[in-house]
């Protein structure tokens, strides 16, 4: 063989030689943590001492079937090269230097669970959320809260997470919108919670009664205010209602004030539930809770009462005064009054009456109490007050009853003002809501206001009786009809007219039925009074004023008994 042959193949063994020793893995000592926890960091180093390498190595890593480098020269010192990072996950690793690669290891990163073990799941917009994350790994570092509004695609709040040695951390913030939440840290994420923030209703309604406890028939207030988004709301229809162990039923619908608020006068004579129903909105309504007002029977002090109603009265303007005797026998009260007394306040009055039954304490207040007033109080005709104002009846009506009649104040704005009838006081209180009447004039034949309440337009002379009633409490002694026929019917199948009266017999308030000579009852009225043998003065609707004018309406007229048919006291019923 040629010589320079020869040598050619010697060079080529050579070089194939030298580029295998310097691919190959070379032994040398490497040392490394086998497995750490996510998030922490390792250390590795290799001796090259009996390797002869003068440095600088490099640490590489295989990604994707390929080997990267650490942009980093590691020196070499007394033979051996140290690197320190943290890996992001597990992965194989090998030191290289001068063209020599090294054996590889493994570096196993164990992943660190984050869960959260305690979160509020509802809670009222501005209201402060919680929640707590725990770390597997036991130890302490920083993350950050993210949400999202579908649980997919997730932001990065400003909230920061700090967890402690044991690997806690707790979160507080407040959300202004119901999200999916969850934390990053360490590289890991605690699963998708989600916070519901329930936000404000654009109306709310705040309610109270007065007074928890009450004796019967005493007042009590149902008070309370709507707000728009915390605003005033302007006047805003409100339903009072009640039940006593069954359902609810409205006891009259009023407006509020300006300002939202509303105030409604009750008198429960047992133990009562009421609420208000607040109907801001077109479609809208607010419910209020229950408020409950227990009532029983028995005495109560002026000083008692002077307690519970001080509020409402403002200021004394007298002491305490006895009422002479002269005055309780002359008032002709119910049982036998035997003591009373009596103060005076800036917005009304307290009357103390004891008789056989024991002591009560009643309010006069406002417009009424200027009527009593006007008429001399318990020196009056009036006498003394039998129990505190009612309202709540038609066209907001109030009355209150006294031992020798009523006064009804009228709070529609067709015949505003009080009226007062006497007499007994459960026939003087119908009476004084119709004197509240006198000169209504009706618009058309038949179509009228009474007549409209009852649900019809039949001759109305009966339902405008029927109408006094109710408007002062007393539905309950009159027939409720529509048409004047029933009316009669329902009252002689009770066996209550009396066919044959005189007006010794007649009181202010009964009901009188008339014949016009045809021997069928076809007109009813009601007794103002009566003027020997054979007067009455009474008040009637659908009528004229006896003038020859044919305008039809509520006036007061005089009749002879002779056209009497029969009359009915109201306490027959």
């Amino acid at each position: 063989m040629n010589r320079s042959i020869v040598a050619l193949l010697i060079g080529a063994m050579v070089a194939a030689l030298m580029v295998a020793a310097s691919t190959s893995a070379q032994a040398a000592q490497t040392t490394s943590e086998a497995s750490i926890q996510r998030g922490d960091s390792t250390t590795a180093s290799i001796d090259l001492s009996d390797e002869g390498v003068a440095g600088p190595a490099h640490l590489q890593y295989k990604l994707n079937g390929a080997w990267h480098t650490f942009p980093i020269h590691l020196a070499i010192q007394d033979g051996v090269a140290t690197h320190t990072w943290s890996p992001s996950g597990t992965r194989t690793y090998r030191f290289t230097s001068n063209g020599q690669i090294f054996d590889t290891f493994t570096v196993r990163v164990e992943p660190i669970d984050l869960t959260y073990y305690r979160h509020d799941a509802s809670i009222d917009r501005g209201d402060v959320a919680e929640v707590t994350v725990r770390a597997s790994h036991g130890g302490s570092g920083s993350g950050v809260l993210q949400y999202s509004r579908d649980g997919r695609t997730w932001g990065t709040s400003s909230i920061g997470v700090e967890f402690g040695d044991d690997g806690k951390a707790n979160i507080q913030w407040r959300p202004s919108s119901t999200r999916y939440y969850r934390v990053n840290a360490f590289g890991a994420s605690t699963g998708a919670f989600r916070i519901y923030v329930a936000q404000p209703a654009r109306y709310s309604l705040s309610s109270s009664v007065s007074a928890n406890t009450v004796k019967d028939k005493e007042a009590v207030w149902v008070t309370g205010v709507v707000k728009d988004r915390g605003s005033n709301p302007g006047a805003t229809r409100v339903r009072i209602q009640q039940r006593t162990g069954g359902s609810w039923f409205t006891v009259t619908t009023l407006t509020t004030w300006g300002n939202g608020s509303f105030r409604h006068q009750v008198n429960p004579s047992r133990t009562t539930d009421y609420r208000v129903v607040a109907l801001p909105g077109t479609s809208s309504q607010v419910i209020g809770p229950a408020l409950t007002v227990t009532a029983s029977s028995g005495s109560r002090t002026l000083e008692e009462r002077r307690q519970d109603v001080a509020w409402r009265l403002g200021s004394p303007t007298s002491s305490i005064k006895n009422l002479g005797a002269a005055y309780l026998s002359k008032a002709d009260y119910p049982g036998g009054a035997t003591a009373g007394r009596y103060q005076f306040f800036q917005d009304g009055m307290l009357v103390e009456v004891t008789n056989r039954f024991g002591t009560r304490t009643w309010m006069v207040l406002d417009d009424i109490e200027t009527a009593y007033r006007n008429r001399h109080w318990w020196g009056g005709s009036l006498g003394l007050p039998f129990g505190d104002v009612t309202c709540g009846y038609l066209e907001s009506g109030c009355l209150q009853q006294f031992s020798g009649g009523a006064v009804y104040e009228n709070g529609s704005s067709m015949s505003p003002g009080t009226y007062v009838a006497y007499g007994a006081p459960d026939l003087a209180s119908p009476l004084a809501a119709a004197y509240s009447q006198a000169g209504y004039e009706e618009p058309s034949w038949r179509s009228n206001k009474y007549n409209s309440w009852i649900g019809d337009n039949n001759a109305w002379c009966s339902v405008f009786v029927t109408w006094s009633f109710y408007a002062s409490g007393q539905g309950s002694k009159i027939p409720y009809s529509s048409s004047y026929p029933s009316f009669v019917n329902e009252l002689r199948s009770r066996g209550v007219l009396d066919m044959s009266p005189s007006t010794a017999e007649l009181e202010p308030g009964d009901v009188v039925l008339f014949d016009w000579g045809t021997g069928t009852p076809s007109h009813a009225a009601m007794v103002r009074s009566v003027s020997g043998g054979s007067t009455l003065f009474t008040i009637e609707g659908n009528t004229t004023d006896g003038s020859g004018d044919p305008q039809r309406g509520v006036y007061m007229r005089t009749r002879g008994l002779s056209s009497v048919w029969a009359t009915y006291s109201p306490r027959d019923l």
